[in-house]
């Protein structure tokens, strides 16, 4: 079976669109899957949310930042190391003020000594972590970009990457004696998101923007079978499926997922170039996912600051819904404010 029959070539304008609308639903899934943990006692429904962000929220962005990474940055004759590496400052910003406000309302706990600890990643706190895994991409990026590019383009290169990724799953668990090690590879002391088992995923994504290709149904069909297939055997007990450090079942369940994911918000954006309602609709997320940086850290210091005068696990399903929508609203009113007339059209 050929690429050809696997993917489908997309416009320009409608592909990175479509990134937007998924970076969008996205973030909104995990807000919600941030929401519900911190403030819903356990339900069958609320579970299963969790476990779908789980699975998707962190690989489909790992896909969407390989894809503008390579549109914006690899691509190029001259990659922009400048706005490359200021990319990396902001995320690193995002994440020490992420996780100096974990530390600070919800462990209260926060000190200066703490504070350089998180400055030198020696101590990455809670719901901060993939920042992390953006941050030394963006790094990497910024060193290595031409070469990148030129890497793409064998498939010796590609091969060998792959070994490196099989090989990081032969490490010890407990192999993070320094924090680095965790990030890069895998590790036991936080709940790192490794750089060199997800590269698959990020490589995909500059695939895709190479090749200005989305996956068709056919692709669809495959991951779907995939995953109805490790559920069976994850439920036999045959299969583990393991998120820290990440084995390559969840890693593969994540690529599916992330198959789905892209399929669904291609039709989606489809039908929202003939449905006024729904163009709105993509228009929101669209905007959502323009500005998920802010989302992300916007919603974690509003959910830090919450859980300070709601009980954990406090609410039911519905209340935590409310939750949620009062913190969308929030990031919406702010985002308005800070971009009165910033509009992302979804119109090819």
């Amino acid at each position: 079976m050929t690429t050809k029959h696997l993917f489908s070539s997309l416009p320009q304008q409608q592909r990175i669109n479509e990134i937007d609308i998924l970076k969008g639903l996205v973030i909104s899934l995990m807000i919600l899957s941030h929401t519900l943990h911190f403030f819903t006692k356990s339900t069958f429904i609320g579970d299963k949310i969790i476990l779908i962000s789980k699975l998707t929220s962190f690989s489909c962005f790992v896909f969407c930042f390989g894809f503008a990474c390579w549109k914006a940055y690899v691509d190029k004759a001259i990659p922009p190391r400048k706005k490359i590496f200021l990319t990396a400052a902001k995320i690193y910003t995002a994440y020490i003020i992420s996780g100096c406000s974990y530390r600070l309302f919800v462990d209260k706990s926060l000190t200066f000594e703490e504070s350089i600890n998180i400055f030198l990643f020696i101590d990455i706190p809670g719901y901060s972590e993939f920042l992390v895994f953006y941050f030394f991409i963006a790094i990497i990026i910024g060193l290595l970009a031409t070469k990148i590019k030129a890497w793409m383009q064998s498939k010796k290169a590609l091969i060998i990457t792959l070994l490196i990724v099989l090989t990081s799953f032969l490490l010890p668990s407990k192999s993070d004696f320094i924090p680095i090690i965790g990030v890069l590879f895998r590790g036991v002391k936080f709940p790192y998101f490794p750089v060199i088992p997800y590269l698959p995923i990020f490589i995909y994504g500059m695939y895709c923007a190479k090749n200005n290709v989305f996956p068709n149904f056919r692709f669809l069909k495959i991951s779907i079978a995939t995953i109805i297939v490790f559920a069976l055997l994850i439920q036999v007990d045959i299969f583990r499926l393991k998120r820290f450090p990440p084995n390559p079942v969840w890693l593969t369940l994540c690529i599916c997922f992330v198959n789905i994911f892209i399929f669904t918000i291609h039709k989606f954006f489809k039908i929202s170039l003939e449905n006024k309602l729904i163009q709105k609709l993509s228009q929101n997320f669209a905007s959502i996912g323009y500005n998920t940086l802010f989302c992300f850290l916007g919603s974690n210091i509003l959910i830090f600051i919450l859980s300070n005068y709601i009980e954990f696990e406090k609410y039911t399903l519905i209340g935590s819904l409310f939750v949620w929508i009062l913190i969308m609203l929030i990031l919406h009113y702010f985002h308005t404010i800070q971009n009165p007339k910033k509009i992302v059209s979804v119109n090819t």
